[in-house]
Parts: structure tokens; C-alpha cells; sequence
């Protein structure tokens, strides 16, 4: 398998033979015939994997490498704003892009908590540099109609009050935040607790996104 890994133009389906070819998008089943090809949307992304998972802690697992799909994906999002709606039917994609997006960022530590049991976090971001930072980020894919409110908010502060390793407290979301929210918690904000709305996203992604063949091969084969 590694060295299907090494094509950047191909998203292999799991331990399956067939793959995402990502310059047309088609699913073609390995050594069959062009015509057995078949077309489908870039939405089916968000169907494949996006981050390789390493070592299981106690908190989750810990993200190891971002996949092929998650650069495409960034791709998609640069060209399409619209396309970070689709993760509304993937929110646990969401979640995977989020942690990968951490771990190109150089987060020496991102963890994908579980999926029940996370206890409000649904990544954890560590660094220990000059200054250990514990970022625990909470992922809401939300459409355009759909908008995170004070209950939300006042969860995570929840949240960073149990985990007393915590520095600060992030809710990304694709949507936007209910009016009053900035108001509310504006006396914790931005150094205790973070809210990035769908704008703010795709400005985040766009900024630690190093889109190119050669990112991808090295992250890939890394």
C-alpha cells in the first residue's frame, strides 16, 4: 500500500482497490479500464479519510499525518467558501480536518478525541515550548441558517473550569455566532476563550494550508 500512498492524485478507498483519482474525480477500481470509471463530487471528500491516527491515549488518538484529502479538501474550500456547508452532513469529518489543520499549524501534540465520552472537547492541541499551551477546541458544523449560542459557549467554559490544564478554550464553527455572544463573553475573550465563525475558518485554513504536490508527497510518505 505505501507505494499507492506515493501518488498524490489518488485517494485509496480503505484497504479496498479502488481510488479517488483527485484530478477528475473519479472512482476507478485498480487496473480496470477507463470505462469503468465512474464521476462524483468533490462532497465525496469528505467519504474518505483525512488524517492518519498514531497512538491511543487516554484523551483520544493522537494525530500522526494529514492524508491527501485534507489538502484537497483545503483546496475546495479556497475556490468554493460554500463548500465548509457540506461538512454539516460529516460533522465528525469536520472534526478530523480541524485536528489536521492543528497539526500542520506545528502543534507538537493533536489529539481527535472519541466520538462519546469526548467531555466537550473534540481536539486537544498541545505545544511545550517556551510555554506548554493547551488548546482544547470545540467543532460545531453548522449551516448558514444555523448559528452557535450562549448555551454553547457557556459549555466550553464549562469545560476549561474541569480541565485545569487548559489555556484556552476555542468553538470553531462553519456557521456563525448568535448575536449577544461577543457581548456576553467578551471579558474572557480572546485570551481565556476563542470564537471562529465560518469567515474565520476558511482565513485559519487558508493561512496554515501549504497547498502543493510536493506538501502533500511529503506528508504523505512522512
Amino acid at each position: 500500500m505505501k507505494q499507492k500512498e506515493r501518488d498524490p492524485d489518488k485517494v485509496w478507498l480503505g484497504d479496498t482497490e479502488f481510488y479517488l483519482d483527485l484530478s477528475n474525480y473519479t472512482i476507478t477500481h485498480d487496473g480496470e479500464q477507463i470505462a469503468t470509471c465512474y464521476s462524483v463530487s468533490p462532497s465525496f471528500l469528505l467519504q474518505t479519510t483525512i488524517v492518519q491516527t498514531g497512538e491511543m491515549t487516554p484523551e483520544g488518538h493522537l494525530i500522526s499525518v494529514p492524508t491527501a484529502t485534507w489538502f484537497e479538501i483545503s483546496k475546495q474550500l479556497k475556490n468554493d467558501p460554500q463548500f465548509r456547508f457540506e461538512f454539516c452532513t460529516y460533522p465528525t469529518k469536520f472534526e478530523e480536518f480541524l485536528a489536521g489543520a492543528y497539526h500542520i499549524e506545528g502543534w507538537e501534540a493533536v489529539t481527535l478525541t472519541p466520538r462519546s465520552g469526548d467531555k466537550g472537547r473534540d481536539i486537544i492541541a498541545v505545544t511545550t515550548g517556551l510555554s506548554a499551551i493547551r488548546v482544547l477546541d470545540q467543532a460545531k458544523a453548522y449551516s448558514a441558517k444555523n448559528s452557535v449560542g450562549q448555551d454553547d459557549v457557556r459549555a466550553i467554559l464549562g469545560v476549561l473550569n474541569l480541565d485545569q490544564n487548559a489555556s484556552k478554550g476555542i468553538i470553531t464553527t462553519t456557521g456563525d455566532f448568535a448575536p449577544g455572544v461577543a457581548e456576553e463573553f467578551g471579558n474572557v475573550m480572546p485570551y481565556r476563550l476563542e470564537t471562529k465563525n465560518g469567515e474565520q475558518f476558511l482565513k485559519w485554513i487558508e493561512s496554515v494550508s501549504p497547498i502543493s504536490s510536493d506538501d502533500i508527497q511529503g506528508h504523505e510518505s512522512s
